[in-house]
């Protein structure tokens, strides 16, 4: 009898294969505060301080505006940021007010106490440090601060250096929004203090600064200025006799800070009529005497391209005495119908325009003089720039009669359409067209 086979083995019971839900990738900022990124950047913020890698010590800043940027909440980390504020690194000192102006009305409290390192940069002796400190300080928009901010803006508008002066004048006009909202409880003492300010700025539309006349220009300035630099540089590192303790690089970077913070003096008075402007609204801004207008005219090729379209649209609500006096004023403001800045050309026109209103044989003088300047802009700019043109154009000949449509009536072969122009350039191109048809 065959012996029985041995049994087999039962088989084994089936796994079941547990599924674990993956974390979700990138920070989880609301999942766990105590592991979430925000609890990490606290904690490299705290140890800042002992921290001596400045590189180290600028990521974290960078980090914590990245995170202000993109709109994450990180107010919380205010008392910690404001431990930084002492800091004597300027890169880590604007990224740390940055920070404090923007949450310091969540925070008015905790803002007191960046004041003392406000109002000690406020007197260091870089100009840099002092006009992003009082900068800073009138950016705060806290009324309960302003028994610090006034006297600091007012200090400000007296400093040796444009560049604090001209942040100044901003400050200067934030205190008097900040004083406008306490005149419900203050009526009298905020409207004498407002006028007080309104005073300082107008004696600072004469800001007197020791500076040659520069071009226009000042980006090809600059341009020229870093082209230099980047010559001598190239010719200190190519040679031998010179090393980094050469007397040459501490001759250099004075001269350096010097037209860098002396591009900043004309900008001082182009500070002051914005603010005036804004200050004097009610009342159609600021009202431009004959010694306003002349200050301005005479110095007019200080200023930078945007400096000079604010001078030119105050000089537009100047009335003139005399004819003659509109005379000079128009011979002054012909070289900048030659400018290749559709803003200055544009804003030139307008001044002519105003100033010969009610004289038309003068005005059509003007048309033909405006014609060229203009029909340059129109025919080689970019699209936008000859599509706002056009529309001036077109303004002019809509509302300047006869006299505008026979002098821009022999130019319709430079208004004619290109394939590649966009739609709204033909549709403008079509309607001055068909305003200057003579037939």
């Amino acid at each position: 009898m065959a012996a029985a086979s041995p049994s087999a083995p039962p088989p084994p019971p089936p796994t079941h294969h547990v599924v674990v839900p993956r974390p979700p990738a990138g920070p989880q900022f609301f999942v766990d505060q105590k592991r979430g990124e925000l609890y990490e950047l606290r904690q490299v913020l705290r140890s800042l301080p002992t921290e001596r890698d400045v590189t180290k010590q600028r990521d974290a800043l960078k980090k914590l505006i990245a995170y202000m940027t993109v709109g994450l909440d990180v107010s919380r980390l205010f008392a910690d940021v404001v431990m930084l504020a002492s800091t004597a690194d300027l890169v880590q000192k604007k990224m740390i007010y940055q920070y404090l102006t923007n949450y310091a009305d969540t925070n008015p409290s905790l803002s007191l106490l960046a004041i003392n390192t406000f109002q000690k940069d406020c007197n260091d002796e870089d100009p840099r440090l002092r006009g992003l400190a009082l900068r800073s300080l009138c950016s705060l928009r806290l009324s309960c601060m302003l028994e610090y901010i006034e006297p600091a803006a007012r200090k400000g508008a007296s400093d040796p250096s444009p560049y604090v002066r001209r942040a100044a004048v901003m400050g200067m006009l934030k205190v008097c929004k900040l004083l406008q909202e306490l005149m419900a409880t203050d009526e009298e003492s905020s409207l004498q203090r407002i006028d007080e300010i309104r005073q300082r700025l107008h004696e600072a539309l004469f800001d007197d600064d020791p500076q040659k006349e520069t071009p226009s220009d000042v980006p090809n300035l600059w341009g020229l200025l870093f082209s230099a630099c980047s010559s001598f540089f190239s010719l200190v590192q190519s040679s031998s006799s010179f090393s980094s303790s050469s007397p040459f690089f501490s001759l250099l970077l004075p001269c350096l800070m010097s037209a860098f913070l002396g591009a900043f003096s004309s900008q001082v008075t182009i500070n002051a009529i914005c603010a005036l402007n804004e200050l004097e609204a009610e009342t159609g801004g600021l009202q431009v005497t004959k010694k306003i207008a002349t200050h301005f005219l005479n110095r007019i090729k200080r200023f930078s391209e945007w400096g000079v379209c604010v001078i030119l649209n105050l000089v537009a609500s100047y009335q003139p005495e005399t004819e003659e006096e509109a005379f000079d004023v128009m011979n002054i403001l012909d070289d900048k119908l030659k400018s290749s800045s559709a803003a200055v050309v544009l804003g030139c026109a307008n001044c002519f325009l105003e100033l010969t209103r009610g004289n038309a044989e003068l005005r059509k003088q003007v048309y033909c003089r405006l014609k060229p300047p203009l029909l340059t802009l129109a025919t080689t700019g970019y699209p936008e720039i000859a599509h706002t043109i056009l529309r001036h154009i077109l303004l002019i000949v809509q509302t300047g009669g006869e006299d505008a449509v026979e002098i821009f009536a022999g130019e319709s072969r430079q208004l004619f359409c290109r394939y590649t122009d966009p739609s709204y350039l033909k549709a403008t191109k079509l309607q001055t067209l068909a305003a200057i048809a003579t037939e």
